[in-house]
Order: structure tokens, then C-alpha cells, then sequence
């Protein structure tokens, strides 16, 4: 496309001018006679070249075909008007003076040759000439050899007239997803006259509409709107194209075409237009993503997703907020691995999820692009990261509780009275001396000697500390030293110290008598093995259960011990005697201190004791070998585990115990031989009044031996059973809960507000202790029973011998060589005829609470996402 003017100067002859504004800086005039007039023969051209300065430097050449049509050329500033042999514009140019520069066409003279048009290329050699040089500028055509038709004849023709106006290049610029519009005209010579006839680009004319001349703008392949030119000149261009936002900031996209203008007077102009369309940016656009993770996972990764419609942009990525889920509760950690993609990783903040059930987190981001405009970056997406629960096994914290009570009644609830009888008798009083005293005794005072007393004889001291100090100076003189003999200086008081003697002695002399009872008491000792069962991970606010289960260590026991009481009295010699010596302050503490004696005697003596388990029986000899033994029944039970939780234990002891020798009284009846004897005797002499015992023996044999023995018997059976174990749950928050029993579920509620990970301990995990009581049910059952027993036994023979003087000597018969029974018979036996016959209830507590255990805690915890 090339800028360009045509117009026809109508006379005579018509004739077409038509200039145009090559690229190469050069004007291509086209001279056409037309046939609309009287023919003629082109004979000269001369013509007005506006503000530019016509010289030698111009140049004309003919173009291809024309070579023989131009003859001369003439370049001067407004003085060209003949160019010789005919060609002139004499008489014509009075209004307007001489041309800048002309043309001499074909050879003067009839016949010689017919010029009807010519075309040539003006060119400069200091540089491009410009079509607004001819902007309606004078131009001047000489025709000779004119006539109608092809006739022809001697008469020649001279014009003058103007060049048409021009038309100008235009720009038209326009920013993307803008409409810009601008006159065509506006700025082209008489453009108010004129109308737009034609527009064009390289692929030809643009559509023709009712308003104009349409063209879709494609620039390498992209839309980029729709630019209408209306014939009036107006040129709009709607940058709203589908291809247009790929412009990115400062660049540019530039579009040209041409357009044809006609005047009135049907004068053609055509100008070239450069569209630009200048890029904005375009802010860049996300879309959601979603990817899917096990908690279990180390991680899980995605791309993020962003595109921008400015092709050449960069993209990158920021996060905006950590991974969230619906309630607020911030789970795992994400990070930009700054390639365009991010890693998730759930940490250890799912475990909470049971298999097959998921939780979302969510997280936004947005996309940069590179162009540094305010718009540069995109609305924010959602990431959204599903998390799969899996299979945990809960967690188990084991732990044995020791539950221990003692000295409980065994005959009803409540402590028994063992050795404390405080609240029955008075404390048994000393019988006997006590003392504790102390004090200190000077000896010698200390004194201070000063004023005349000291002045005198410190004044003696120091004349005699001077004169060796005179004589160590005449000595050490001889080696050079001691210039100056050193100043005594003397106290100007002595003080003397004290001597104290310091005593302490303590102690008591007498009798101490003693008293206790023990009423029947019940010591138990029960472990309890415990498992606390939590989740793998709860949540904040989750309500939950942590199960409980216990079991009663084998090892549970209880120990029963009869009443019982016990009696003594002591003598007590307790003496401490402490004797120092004190030298120096008057105050102890600043004294130095001498030990002189220092004695601690502390002597107990039992002079007599009674404990009614060893004390309190005895045996009456009935005739004919018989017996009676009477016993303060003690009965010691221990208590063994039956069951999962019961404990029992029974005991009995001798209340009177009947032996009855049978044989002995048989032996009574007349004829009836006896069925052994018994003999002793012994030697004895008095010495300073005391019998001694030389020797003495003692031979007993039976053949036969038959006994009854019938007893009575405090026989005490307990039972105790494990009830309840309530406990109480402290959570490291300082809530508890209460109302439940190990063995049941414990419903828990996470709190809310506790931060496990900043609050606390800060390990993630909220510790709990749970304190469990122990309520164990127990009983007692006292009741006298009777057993009647038959001993017999069949030959036994023994020997004792006893002495003061040597230790007592005994041989019996049997057994020998494996051969007899322990008891001394060659054979005895014992058969039950009546065993453990209940006569009588003596107490029967029935059921009641074993108090006195104490509580015992175990630590757990559970972990909180």
C-alpha cells in the first residue's frame, strides 16, 4: 500500500495525474491523456513542488515502457516556464509565476510521434521526496497536435491547474478490550468534502456494509477485534477480539491498512493507517484442585492450576492460608515446592479418621504473573486435600493398682482397737525418776587490761621489740639492706578469755507397765491389674470412650487375726551425762568447746509378760490319766482367691480339748489285767539350801492305748468380695470425671480451649489420672464346733533320764531301723467318729463394707489432633 493522489485536469484535452509515494522515498507519476476529450500529443509537464527547494539534486526516470517518451528535464526554484522547441507556458503563468521544475515529452513537429501518457519515477539525491510536496500545488500540461477524435491538428494547448489535496497516513492506537476510534479525513487536504470509497489491506477490500467497510483484524494468527471504517472517515476498532487478551503489558500488535478517498471533484486520494492495539494485562485465572491422601501417607503432591490469557506471562504460585477443614481446625502441613506444584503432608494430625471415613482440608492460593501490574495476580482457588481414614489400633496404658487396708474390724465396718487403747484407759503412767537439765558454770571471767597499767608495760615491750628490730637492721645492713627499720606497733589493750564449764544429763529410772488388745482386725492387700483403652488420636470437642477393664491379681489376700491382748512391765534405766568445757566469748556459740564426759546408758528389762495367744491355756490332769486343756482360742486365717473377684478363708482353734484313756479305765474293771504302768524316782541333794537334781528317770510302757478325745472348737470362716472400684478421671486441664466404675466405659469430651501442644506439658497429648477406690464386701461367720476322735495304739516302751548336772537322756522303743510310728508306738491310728458337728452360732456379721483402703492412681493419655 502507497500513498497516492488522482485527479484530471478537465480542458481541452482530459488528462489523469496520478502521483504516488513509493516506499523508497521516490514519487511515481502516471500521465494519461483520456478519451474523454479532443486528443493531442503530450508535449510538456510543469509543476509547483511546494515548500521543497527544486535544484539539480532532483532526477527523473522513465519507467519501463516510457523510455522514449521523455525527452528533458529541468529542476529550478520558480523559474521554470520554457523548456525550448515549443514547450512552454508563455502567456499563462502571470497569476500564478514560474514552475518549479518541468518535462519535455516526445519530438516537436507534426508527425514526428503521438505521446498520450507517460509515466516516470522522480527521485531526489539528498533524500525521499514526500506526496505532500504536490498538496494541491500548481501544475501545467502543453499538448500540441490537438483535434476532435483522432483528428489532429496544428493547434496547440496550454493548461494550468492544481494538483488535488492529499490524503495522510494515519495512526490509530487502542488499548485491549477498548474501543478507540479517529477521522481519516481530519488531518487529508479538503477532507471535509470528501468521503471514503474503498479500504483495504494485503488480503484485499474490506467487507462492505451499510455503515462502511467491516474487517475481522487477524494479526499472526490472532483476532483481535472488528474495525469498521465509515465512509465519513470515521475509523472505530472494538479491541474485544477473541484472541486479543493474549497481549501481554507493553506489547503490541500492530495492524495496516489503506483507504481511498474521493472528493467532489473526483480527485482519489489514498493513505496508508497503522492500527496498533496495545496490550493490558490480564489477570491471571486458578481453578480449584483436589487431590486425595491416606493419613497414613507420608505425602501427597499436585500441580497447581493457572493459566493467563497473556500468553508470554510467567505464572507462579503463592499460598495463602494452611490446610483448614470445616470446623476451623487446622490439620497437616502444606508447602510451595515453588515449580508450580505443592507437597501436602498429613503429619500424624489424622489418625483420628476411622477406616473408610474422610475428612477434607482446604487451602487457597492464588497465581503471579510477571508483568509487575497492579492486576497481577488471580482471584484465589480452593485446594482441596481429602484425607482416607485407616485401621488404628487404640492405644492400651497397663498398670497394677495396690490397694491395702489394715487393722479393720472383721466383725463389722470400722477400724479395730489394736495395741491403742487411748480412747478406753488412760496412757499407762511411769512409775519412776526423770530429769532433764542443763546449765553452765564460769570458772574463770575473762578481763581486759588497759589504760596506765598497760602503758608501762607496753611501753617496756615495745623499747625491747625495737632494739631487736635495730639489731636485724645493723645485720641485714651488712648485705645492703634494711634502710628502714620496721614500726611495732603494739595493742594498746590485752583481754583475756573466760573458762566455763557446760553440763546436760537427762534420763528416767522406774517401771514402765504395758497393755494391748488386739479386737479381731482384717489387713487385706489386693492388686488390681488395669488397662485404659484410648483411641489412636480424638479431635478438640470429639466426645469419645476410653474403655476400662480390670482384673484381681492372683496375688489379692487378706490376713484375719483373732482378739488377743498382751501385758507386761518393764524396768527402765535410761541416763545421759554430758560435761564440757568452754573457753573464750561468754556466748556458746562463740566459745571453743572441750569435751570432757560424755556417757548414754539405756537399758530395758522385762520383768514379766503375758500374751493371751501362748499364755492363756491349760491342761487339768483328770484320774486315771485323763485330761482336761482349756485354750483362749487365736485363730490366724489367710484369704485366697476363689473366683474373679471373691476372696475366702476359714480357721479354727481349740476352745477345750476332753482326753479321755479309755484303756485305763477299762483296766479299772476287776480281772481286766492293766495294759501298761509308768514308774520314776530320783536322787537329789541340798546345797546352801537349793535341791540339786543328781539323776532321775522315768520308764512308761504300753501294750494297748486307747483314747477318746472330744473338742470344742471356734471355727471362723470369711468371705470377701471386690464390688465396686469407682474411680475418677483428672484431665490435664484440671476438668475431671466422675460417676463411673473401672470396668465401664468412661464417656470423655476433648477439651475445648486446652491447647495440647502450646498448653500443659505441650506434647501433643492430654495426660489423664485416674483415681480408683476400692468397696470390698465382707463377713464373718463364728461358730462352735465338736469333733470326737479315737486314738489307738499298740505297743510303746520309753525311757527318760534327767539330771542338773547333765543333759536329759531319752530312749524309746519304737521307732527302730524304720521299724514303729512317730509317736513312740510300734502302731497308732486315729479315726474321726464325729467331725466339725456345728452346735452353735456364736457371731454371724453378715454382709459389710471393709473400710479403710486407701485410693490408687494410674497415668494415661491420649492424643489430640
Amino acid at each position: 500500500m502507497a500513498r497516492s493522489i488522482s485527479f484530471v485536469i478537465d480542458n481541452t484535452v482530459d488528462t489523469r495525474i496520478t502521483i504516488t509515494e513509493q516506499a523508497d522515498g521516490t514519487l511515481k507519476f502516471e500521465i494519461d491523456v483520456l478519451e474523454t476529450g479532443a486528443q493531442a500529443d503530450l508535449r510538456g509537464l510543469f509543476f509547483d513542488m511546494g515548500d521543497f527547494l527544486a535544484d539539480d539534486a532532483l532526477r527523473v526516470t522513465a519507467a519501463s515502457g516510457y523510455e522514449d517518451t521523455i525527452t528533458d528535464s529541468r529542476f529550478d526554484e520558480a523559474k521554470v516556464v520554457n523548456m525550448g522547441k515549443g514547450n512552454n507556458l508563455h502567456g499563462r503563468t502571470a497569476a500564478i509565476g514560474l514552475f518549479d521544475g518541468a518535462l519535455s515529452f516526445g519530438t516537436p513537429g507534426k508527425g514526428k510521434d503521438k505521446i498520450e501518457g507517460s509515466t516516470f519515477v522522480l527521485s531526489s539525491v539528498d533524500g525521499p521526496l514526500s506526496l505532500d510536496m504536490f498538496d494541491v500545488q500548481d501544475i501545467g500540461l502543453r499538448f500540441t497536435s490537438i483535434g476532435p477524435g483522432g483528428d489532429r491538428g496544428p493547434s496547440p494547448s496550454k493548461v494550468i491547474s492544481e494538483t488535488s489535496g492529499v490524503a495522510r497516513n494515519d495512526t490509530l492506537i487502542v488499548t485491549e478490550n477498548e474501543v478507540n476510534n479517529i477521522n481519516l479525513l481530519a488531518n487529508d487536504t479538503y477532507g471535509a468534502t470528501n468521503m471514503v470509497t474503498a479500504v483495504y489491506d494485503g488480503d484485499g477490500a474490506f467487507t462492505p456494509t451499510i455503515a462502511g467497510f467491516q474487517r475481522v483484524v487477524v494479526v499472526d494468527g490472532r483476532e483481535l477485534g472488528v474495525l469498521l471504517v465509515a465512509m465519513d472517515g470515521t475509523a472505530t476498532f472494538d479491541a474485544n477480539g477473541a484472541d486479543v487478551d493474549a497481549i501481554a503489558l507493553g506489547e503490541t500488535m500492530s495492524f495496516g491498512f489503506g483507504y481511498s478517498s474521493t472528493a467532489v471533484d473526483g480527485a482519489i486520494a489514498t493513505a496508508d493507517v497503522i492500527l496498533t492495539v496495545v496490550g493490558e494485562n490480564d489477570r491471571p485465572v486458578t481453578q480449584d484442585v483436589a487431590a486425595t491422601t491416606g493419613e497414613d501417607d507420608l505425602s501427597v503432591s499436585g500441580a497447581f492450576v493457572g493459566s493467563d490469557l497473556d500468553v508470554t506471562d510467567v505464572l507462579s504460585f503463592d499460598i495463602l492460608s494452611m490446610p483448614t477443614d470445616e470446623f476451623g481446625n487446622q490439620y497437616g502441613t502444606v508447602v510451595n515446592n515453588g515449580d508450580g506444584t505443592f507437597t501436602f503432608f498429613p503429619g500424624d494430625q489424622f489418625q483420628f479418621l476411622e477406616e473408610g471415613e474422610t475428612r477434607d482440608v482446604t487451602f487457597d492460593y492464588v497465581a503471579i504473573d510477571d508483568s509487575g501490574a497492579d492486576d497481577d495476580t488471580s482471584l484465589a482457588s480452593t485446594v482441596t486435600i481429602t484425607v482416607e481414614g485407616a485401621y488404628d489400633a487404640p492405644i492400651v496404658f497397663a498398670d497394677e493398682l495396690i490397694f491395702v487396708t489394715e487393722d479393720q474390724s472383721m466383725w463389722a465396718s470400722g477400724p479395730a482397737i489394736v495395741t491403742d487403747l487411748t480412747e478406753l484407759i488412760p496412757d499407762l503412767p511411769f512409775l519412776g525418776l526423770t530429769w532433764d537439765d542443763d546449765d553452765t558454770v564460769t570458772l574463770l571471767p575473762g578481763y581486759v587490761f588497759d589504760g596506765d597499767f598497760l602503758e608501762g608495760f607496753l611501753g617496756g615491750l615495745e623499747a625491747v621489740g625495737q632494739a631487736f628490730a635495730d639489731a636485724g637492721c645493723e645485720i641485714a645492713s651488712w648485705f645492703g639492706g634494711c634502710d628502714d627499720p620496721p614500726d611495732i606497733d603494739l595493742p594498746s589493750s590485752i583481754s583475756t578469755p573466760s573458762i566455763k564449764l557446760q553440763y546436760d544429763t537427762s534420763g528416767q529410772i522406774g517401771l514402765q507397765p504395758y497393755f494391748t488388745l488386739t479386737t479381731g482386725d482384717v489387713d487385706s492387700t489386693v492388686p488390681v491389674d488395669v488397662t485404659f483403652t484410648t483411641p489412636r488420636q480424638v479431635e478438640v470437642g470429639e466426645t469419645f470412650t476410653i474403655g476400662t477393664t480390670y482384673d484381681i491379681g492372683d496375688g489379692a489376700t487378706y490376713s484375719t487375726h483373732s482378739p488377743g491382748v498382751t501385758a507386761g512391765l518393764d524396768f527402765i534405766f535410761d541416763f545421759e551425762l554430758m560435761l564440757k568445757l568452754l573457753i573464750g566469748s561468754s556466748s556458746f556459740g562463740g566459745s571453743t568447746s572441750v569435751n570432757i564426759v560424755d556417757i548414754d546408758i539405756d537399758e530395758t528389762i522385762n520383768l514379766f509378760s503375758l500374751d493371751s495367744a501362748t499364755d492363756l491355756n491349760t491342761v487339768i490332769d483328770l484320774p486315771f490319766g485323763s485330761s482336761l486343756e482349756l485354750n483362749f482360742p487365736t485363730i490366724e486365717t489367710t484369704g485366697t482367691k476363689i473366683d474373679d473377684n471373691s476372696l475366702e478363708s476359714s480357721g479354727s482353734d481349740d476352745v477345750a480339748v476332753l482326753d479321755v484313756d479309755v484303756d485305763a479305765l477299762v483296766s479299772l474293771i476287776p480281772y481286766v489285767p492293766p495294759f501298761g504302768f509308768s514308774e520314776s524316782d530320783d536322787i537329789s541333794i541340798s546345797v546352801l539350801g537349793e535341791g540339786i537334781e543328781l539323776v532321775g528317770y522315768n520308764i512308761s510302757f504300753d501294750a494297748i492305748a486307747v483314747n477318746l478325745i472330744a473338742t470344742l472348737s471356734a471355727i471362723q470362716d470369711f468371705t470377701m468380695d471386690i464390688g465396686d472400684l469407682p474411680l475418677m478421671m483428672l484431665l490435664e486441664d484440671g476438668s475431671s470425671i466422675s460417676g463411673y466404675q473401672l470396668g465401664n466405659d468412661v464417656t470423655v469430651t476433648t477439651p475445648v480451649g486446652f491447647d495440647a501442644d502450646t498448653m500443659g506439658d505441650m506434647d501433643g497429648e492430654i495426660d489423664f489420672e485416674v483415681v480408683v477406690d476400692v468397696e470390698a464386701i465382707f463377713s464373718s461367720l463364728t461358730t462352735l464346733g465338736f469333733d470326737l476322735d479315737i486314738f489307738l495304739g499298740l505297743l510303746r516302751a520309753s525311757v527318760d533320764i534327767t539330771s542338773d548336772l547333765f543333759d536329759d537322756v531319752n530312749f524309746s522303743l519304737f521307732p527302730i531301723d524304720g521299724i514303729g510310728q512317730a509317736d513312740g508306738f510300734l502302731w497308732s491310728e486315729t479315726y474321726a467318729l464325729v467331725d466339725d458337728l456345728p452346735l452353735a452360732t456364736l457371731w454371724d456379721s453378715g454382709e459389710f463394707d471393709l473400710e479403710g483402703f486407701n485410693s490408687d492412681s494410674s497415668l494415661a493419655q491420649f492424643d489430640v489432633a
